[in-house]
C-alpha cells in the first residue's frame, strides 16, 4: 500500500498565515492606542474628585450633578477610525445609530457597510450602550458575535469635540464631533 507524498508547506504559505495572525493582533494593538492630539496627549485617568460638586477646575467630564449638561454633551454626530470608519449619532430619549464601513481584512467579515441601531443610558460616570439590531442582518450577527451586543464603559473625557470611553480591561474607544449631515428638503434639489 502506498501513501501519497505530503509536500511541505512553501515559505510563501508559511508568511502568509503568519501574517493573517499577526496582523490583526497589530491593528487591534494600534486601534486600543489614543492618539497622540494636543488635546489628549497630557490625558490622565479621571479622578472621582474631579467629578465633585464645587469643584473649582473645570473638569473633563461635566459633574454627576449636571447630567443635562452631560447629555447635552453627549448628543449629537461622533466618528472615529478604528478597523474602518465609524459614524455615531447620538439621539435624545436614549436611542442611537451606527455606521461602521471597514477597511482591510475585515471588509471580508462584514462588507462595505453596517449599520446598528443602539440604545444608550448614562450612569455616574460610566456609559451603559448596546445594539438592538442592524443590517444586513448576517453581518450584525457575526458584529455581535465577534463584539458582544451590550457594554458597559468609563467616560475617561467628554468636550465639546471629544470622547473618550474606556472599558474595564483597558481598551480605549476615541471619538472626534463630526457634523451631520445636512437635511436636503425637497425644496433645494
Amino acid at each position: 500500500m502506498s501513501h501519497p507524498a505530503r509536500s511541505e508547506p512553501s515559505i510563501l504559505q508559511l508568511v502568509a498565515v503568519i501574517a493573517l495572525l499577526i496582523i490583526p493582533i497589530q491593528l487591534a494593538s494600534k486601534a486600543n492606542r489614543i492618539p497622540k492630539s494636543p488635546s489628549c496627549a497630557q490625558l490622565s485617568p479621571i479622578e472621582s474628585s474631579d467629578l465633585e460638586l464645587g469643584q473649582e477646575s473645570s473638569p473633563r467630564v461635566p459633574p454627576a450633578d449636571s447630567g443635562q449638561q452631560r447629555e447635552r454633551l453627549f448628543l449629537g454626530s461622533w466618528e472615529q477610525e478604528r478597523f474602518g470608519h465609524r459614524s455615531l449619532t447620538i439621539l435624545p430619549e436614549g436611542k442611537a445609530k451606527m455606521v461602521i464601513e471597514p477597511s482591510g481584512a475585515w471588509t471580508f467579515a462584514f462588507g462595505r457597510r453596517l449599520e446598528a441601531q443602539m440604545y444608550w443610558a448614562i450612569n455616574g460616570n460610566r456609559i451603559v450602550y448596546g445594539m438592538t439590531s442592524g443590517t444586513p442582518p448576517q453581518k450584525y450577527a457575526l458584529a455581535v458575535k465577534t463584539w458582544g451586543d451590550h457594554w458597559n464603559e468609563e467616560i475617561t473625557l467628554l468636550t465639546e469635540s471629544d470622547l473618550i470611553i474606556t472599558s474595564d480591561d483597558g481598551t480605549v474607544s476615541y471619538w472626534k464631533r463630526s457634523q451631520p449631515e445636512p437635511i436636503k428638503s425637497p425644496s433645494s434639489e
